[in-house]
């Protein structure tokens, strides 16, 4: 099983299994006669009744974890490891935010130099292109024309 999945001890040591069959532990949640909401542990074996293993709440799995995780002691090169590599992520994430902030930075200026052009000379409003004497009186026609005539 990989490590960072969690596995069912019970069903290792107390049930005939295949070789190279494990049952992972799954969460259920559930919702009490009250409307309360709770989480459950629990071995996906229970539900093909290949194990008998209990259901066990969430929070109290995760404190029994987080009182371990108080007896764990990381080694000195682990420390020294984890250190430069957070140095380098940290060093590269401000690289990056200043290389943001010159980008953005030209950018306004582009925005000022063409907000100082439109406003020394705004746009003409155009006026549309004169009508020719053949378009005026198909337009006469067509508005003098009656909806029964027309065809859609």
């Amino acid at each position: 099983m990989r490590p960072w999945v969690l596995g069912c001890f019970r069903w290792k040591r107390h049930t005939k299994r295949a070789a190279g069959v494990e049952r992972r532990i799954i969460i259920q949640r559930a919702t009490g006669r009250n409307g309360g909401e709770y989480r459950y542990f629990f071995c996906r074996g229970v539900q093909d009744h290949t194990c008998d293993a209990p259901y066990n709440n969430t929070d109290l799995v995760e404190a029994a974890i987080e009182e371990h995780y108080k007896t764990v002691q990381l080694s000195p090169e682990f420390v020294a490891s984890l250190r430069t590599e957070m140095n380098a992520m940290i060093a590269d994430t401000a690289t990056a935010s200043r290389l943001h902030r010159k980008q953005l930075t030209t950018q306004l200026k582009q925005l000022d130099v063409k907000e100082e052009i439109c406003s020394i000379s705004p746009p003409q409003a155009h006026s549309p292109p004169p009508r020719s004497s053949n378009d005026s009186a198909t337009s006469s026609n067509n508005v003098n024309a009656s909806p029964a005539n027309s065809t859609r």
